[in-house]
């Protein structure tokens, strides 16, 4: 994938996400697309609580 069209996804994800989690007091910490043989997508989430 084009890095900007990675960058644009990464970042309409994290926004989207954030909403959902926000009644769990939670927020998207990183998001990361990996390729390896195939594409996978990582989301570490981290705590608002802390």
């Amino acid at each position: 994938m084009e890095p900007l069209v990675v960058d644009l996804l990464q970042k309409k994800l994290e926004k989207e996400i954030n909403e959902v989690l926000k009644q769990l007091e939670l927020q998207v910490d990183k998001v990361e697309f990996r390729s390896n043989e195939k594409l996978a997508l990582v989301i570490n989430l981290r705590s608002n609580s802390w």
